[in-house]
């Protein structure tokens, strides 16, 4: 199984805020548009790492620092939602609805 690893720079945010970015609504989405069909399942996403590299950082800090919060405690479903709101889509409850079904039970 291909395993993908994350190392941040010296100057990026805590591993809290990464978690919070690559396992977002946003992230999904993108991911889902980028590799649609190479998984070994129709219910997997092939992630790469330039796929990562590329995933567009937050506008809003404060909301990126509630998510990464969120992250650390364990809420997945709070830090999704605070990073909607820190990519300026918190209009978008349509993004948030189709991540939720995609969580894991």
């Amino acid at each position: 199984v291909p395993v993908v690893s994350v190392e941040p720079r010296s100057d990026a945010p805590s591993l809290w805020h990464l978690a919070a970015l690559v396992t977002c609504p946003v992230a999904t989405v993108l991911a889902l548009l980028d590799a649609t069909g190479t998984a070994l399942s129709a219910n997997a996403i092939r992630v790469s790492a330039s796929r990562l590299a590329a995933l567009p950082l937050p506008i809003d800090d404060d909301a990126w620092d509630v998510a990464a919060g969120a992250a650390r405690r364990g809420d997945v479903v709070a830090c999704g939602e605070a990073m909607l709101l820190a990519h300026g889509l918190a209009d978008r409850r349509d993004v948030l609805d189709f991540w939720r079904s995609r969580l894991p039970s």
